[in-house]
């Protein structure tokens, strides 16, 4: 039985050390969405506001 008990335990070790990888992406990925989202809302600001004032250049209101 500790032949087994020392498989599983080994078995573990490589499963935590390739999921290691997954478990980081996991806590940053929401970070880092959420960073390109604000940039992408930023982004289409500025192009709105370029656009607008393309559009109605020249016109007084």
């Amino acid at each position: 039985m500790p032949l087994l008990r020392l498989r599983n335990r080994h078995l573990m070790s490589i499963l935590e050390v390739l999921a290691a990888p997954y478990s980081v992406l996991y806590r940053v990925l929401p970070q880092a969405v959420a960073v390109v989202d604000a940039d992408c809302r930023l982004v289409g600001t500025i192009l709105e506001r370029e656009l607008l004032r393309y559009l109605f250049r020249g016109r007084s209101f």
